[in-house]
């Protein structure tokens, strides 16, 4: 899966063939077509490998050791968020051609927006202190900007540190309002 993700990243879903997969990862053809029948099942298998790198690296979040307010661990984990968003700048392309083949791909259409929703709700459960309804808005507005800030945070005149403080208040706001019944 690490040749056909690093395929991907340089040359898009066109330059993923089964032949240069298994060039790259060091494996005949015969080998890697007996595992992946085909591109789509290669590229679902791709997914499914991308979105577990993708929690495994929010996963890695600890908060120091001389927080203990709220609002300041929010702070630490919108910084982290933006941090490893930052680094993994190559996730707005990765996606962007996942997207693309799913218009045509309706399995991976449906692990995209599993993917959208799982993480969703990962984030409620790390925000299980709050109202559930207010951690999936929280939620709601973290992830969508997280993926546009991996694109456009060069260009942003805020920085990140100060874009966190921003952030962590916005959410830490959603998060503690009244919950409407």
């Amino acid at each position: 899966m690490e040749a056909t993700l690093a395929i991907l990243k340089v040359s898009g879903v066109e330059g993923v063939t089964m032949r240069k997969v298994a060039s790259m990862a060091g494996k005949s053809l015969n080998n890697v077509q007996h595992h992946f029948k085909n591109k789509e099942i290669l590229l679902n298998n791709l997914a499914d490998f991308y979105f577990t790198q993708c929690y495994d690296d929010i996963a890695q979040f600890s908060p120091s050791n001389r927080v203990d307010e709220p609002k300041q661990v929010l702070y630490e984990f919108v910084l982290f968020i933006l941090g490893q968003s930052e680094h993994i700048s190559d996730a707005c392309l990765v996606f962007r051609e996942l997207w693309a083949v799913a218009t045509r791909n309706t399995e991976l259409e449906d692990k995209l927006n599993q993917f959208y929703v799982t993480s969703i709700d990962r984030a409620c459960i790390f925000w299980s202190d709050y109202d559930r309804a207010n951690a999936e808005k929280a939620a709601s507005l973290l992830l969508p900007y997280v993926e546009g800030y991996s694109i456009q945070h060069k260009a942003l005149p805020v920085d990140k540190k100060q874009m966190a403080e921003l952030l962590s208040e916005t959410l830490h706001t959603l998060l503690t309002q009244p919950v409407n019944d």
